[in-house]
């Protein structure tokens, strides 16, 4: 695969989450953060999260279409998944172990994959 198409499929997936978080924002961060997912400021949370990650992989999806600039919009996933995985693992306590590490992992992931298509694009 290379790296276009890895950054298709990276943008697809945020669309995907997106959606999710947005359409039942509960249900996704009760997986992603346990039984605090139940209040209304997570969900709120929740929704915000989605609506991020919709733009960020649609505008992605967008630059590598039509021929636009995809740097900005890789760009801003990594800066968006570093965050996220360092904020899974600051929130060690509050999550428990395994919850903040296959959180922080997920991200990292992303992040790590991000970089390596950087380089790729434009």
């Amino acid at each position: 695969m290379d790296h276009r198409q890895s950054l298709r499929f990276i943008a697809a997936g945020r669309i995907a989450i997106g959606v999710a978080a947005l359409l039942a924002p509960r249900k996704l961060a009760a997986g992603w953060l346990g039984p605090e997912a139940a209040t209304g400021a997570v969900t709120l949370l929740a929704r915000a999260f989605g609506a991020r990650e919709v733009a960020v992989g649609a505008g992605t999806l967008w630059a590598l279409d039509a021929g636009g600039p995809v740097r900005p919009w890789v760009t801003a996933g990594i800066v968006c998944d570093g965050i996220d995985a360092a904020a899974s693992v600051l929130a060690v306590r509050h999550l428990g172990a395994p919850k903040a590490l296959l959180n922080g992992a997920v991200a990292a992931s992303a992040t790590a994959a991000g970089l390596a298509a950087l380089d790729a694009v434009d």
